[in-house]
């Protein structure tokens, strides 16, 4: 999120064919949670596909992001109170809104600790988040991943282009992050089974901000040609699809609160340095 301006500029003309936006399952969630609240910030705001539902129910709504191009697309869906700035150093006053909501943002980020920081001095009740933890039933495709890269890589030289993955910025899975900062409240969304297979990884990763940048540098044409043989050559494989059980939630940190585990989290830091 802080350092990731030309990844997401790349991603904005797709994002939103790629990303969902708010259920109404989710929403209703959302808005219970922020029923005692009016002024709200939302950290990563994007494309505005979390900032249109809630401002369409009323609420007076901030969308803040490093991204022109992608707040740019939020523009065009109406929303009008988008700031470009940095996760990390918001341009805003002490509690100048009643709660912070980001979704899938905190992953992303260098420095927890600072957006944390940042999130609480600018939230007067609240800091909210979906996070998702996952069981796996069976398969084992997260561990072929490279193996499926490979196979793209291989296909991809045939028709003259070299691919390479891009620097991760996906720094954190949701399941560390509520280890770091356990929430003050746990309100559970819903539970459900997903089916992942090879060719849904491949798509995946044509607009992963992983591989965008250097997709956006090769014909249109060539893409889908690379992408559709692709998928051919891993049915070859026999993968099994797999299977993972969904546990989705939205965790509530009190900003008071966490100023104090912030604090304790530093000073843990610097007692093992010590060591």
């Amino acid at each position: 999120m802080e350092d990731q301006e030309p990844v997401f500029d790349y991603i904005a003309e797709n994002y939103d064919k790629t990303r969902g936006n708010l259920d109404e399952i989710e929403l209703n969630v959302l808005l219970n949670a922020l029923k005692d609240c009016q002024n709200i910030l939302e950290i990563g705001a994007g494309t505005g596909r979390i900032m249109k539902p809630l401002q369409d129910h009323g609420l007076d709504i901030t969308g803040v992001d490093i991204s022109k191009k992608m707040l740019q697309k939020a523009s065009e869906k109406g929303l009008n109170h988008l700031v470009i700035g940095n996760a990390t150093n918001l341009p805003f006053l002490d509690k100048s809104f009643d709660a912070v909501i980001t979704v899938h943002v905190f992953h992303l980020v260098n420095d927890l600790d600072r957006v944390f920081t940042e999130a609480s001095r600018v939230s007067r009740k609240y800091i909210l988040t979906f996070i998702r933890e996952r069981k796996q039933i069976e398969g084992k495709l997260p561990n072929r991943r490279g193996e499926l890269f490979n196979v793209a890589r291989e296909v991809a030289s045939r028709y003259g282009y070299s691919i390479e993955p891009g620097e991760r910025i996906h720094n954190r899975t949701e399941g560390e992050l509520i280890r770091r900062f356990p929430p003050d409240e746990k309100i559970k969304v819903r539970e459900y089974t997903r089916k992942t297979n090879p060719e849904n990884f491949v798509e995946r990763m044509r607009y992963s901000s992983r591989f965008v940048k250097m997709f956006s540098r090769i014909p249109e044409e060539d893409i889908s040609k690379i992408f559709s043989f692709t998928k051919k050559e891993i049915k070859k494989l026999n993968i099994k699809p797999v299977e993972t059980v969904i546990y989705e939630y939205l965790a509530i940190w009190y900003p008071d609160n966490m100023e104090k585990r912030i604090l304790e989290h530093k000073g843990d830091n610097l007692r093992s340095e010590s060591n």
